[in-house]
């Protein structure tokens, strides 16, 4: 029972790793024993060799590459309002996702208001009609009241 304990150890310490069986450091016993020659799967020393995007050669197995994803624009959180007007001037924006908000821009001042792409600046009169209106767009920086209170300008 004791040689068969000793037998088992020996074995089980050499599957592991652990000690080197003799003739198994020289690379020539190596080709004797096909048991401990790597072998590698189909197409992977070509894909390794070939360049950079070269199609790979028929029946070599293929790795799918995701496409790069497209960054997004930063999302619109804020709109600039200036006025060139000598007066107080009444707007309204009109958002799409929120609700609406009444403000005044005085004379010859500049402001920020939250808005989005897609919401709409209205000037409007002293009865509260719209005398201009202008949907804020992406490439929109500013919106200006002109000198002549009666118009909006995208910047």
């Amino acid at each position: 029972m004791g040689k068969y304990l000793v037998l088992c150890g020996a074995l089980l310490i050499w599957g592991c790793g652990g000690a080197t069986p003799a003739g198994a450091a020289d690379p020539s016993s190596a080709a004797a024993d096909p048991s401990s020659v790597a072998v590698e799967p189909a197409g992977a020393s070509e894909a390794a060799s070939s360049p950079a995007g070269a199609e790979p050669k028929a029946g070599a197995a293929s790795v799918p590459v995701a496409a790069p994803t497209p960054v997004a624009a930063p999302k619109r959180e804020r709109i600039r309002l200036h006025s060139s007007c000598s007066k107080p001037v009444p707007l309204r924006i009109e958002r799409e996702r929120d609700s609406d908000t009444d403000t005044t821009l005085n004379s010859n001042t500049s402001t920020e208001e939250r808005a989005t792409d897609g919401d709409e600046i209205r000037l409007l009169d002293d009865k509260r009609n719209v005398l201009s209106a202008l949907k804020i767009q992406p490439a929109t920086q500013e919106i200006n009241v002109a000198s002549d209170c009666k118009k909006l300008e995208a910047k």
